[in-house]
């Protein structure tokens, strides 16, 4: 998550969700902002105080493929610290999504629910609108 506590508002990025290029292009605008890590946690606090939220999602197809592409493309680098990224190696997509996708991926929702809730103070924007 990336805080901007000047304007008291956060980032919550979820993966493949275009994330990185916000957090890049808020981290180069907003100087003072930080990347805060454990966001659960600093997400709770934060909901506390009174911060507004926000998130990029993907369509949950867009987001798997994306994830299969980039494991594909990053095994042979990283297979012996992150195993899961072989096995998109091993399988095809349909096979790989039914093993590891979604037994394991985290839904988007997860990564901003506080509570169990969606925080009212979260908007949300759509990866294909910013395009």
């Amino acid at each position: 998550m990336i805080v901007i506590p000047t304007y008291q508002i956060g980032f919550i990025h979820i993966p493949k969700t275009g994330g990185t290029s916000i957090t890049a292009f808020l981290k180069k605008t907003f100087p003072e902002s930080y990347m805060a890590h454990g966001y659960h946690s600093c997400l709770n606090q934060a909901v506390l105080r009174g911060y507004s939220f926000f998130s990029s999602v993907r369509d949950p197809l867009a987001r798997a493929q994306s994830y299969y592409r980039w494991f594909n493309l990053s095994a042979k680098e990283d297979s012996s610290t992150y195993p899961h990224k072989f096995l998109a190696t091993q399988y095809d997509f349909p096979e790989w999504i039914e093993e590891w996708f979604l037994p394991f991926c985290p839904s988007q929702e997860s990564y901003v629910l506080v509570e169990g809730e969606i925080p009212p103070n979260l908007k949300v924007i759509r990866f294909s609108h910013l395009i």
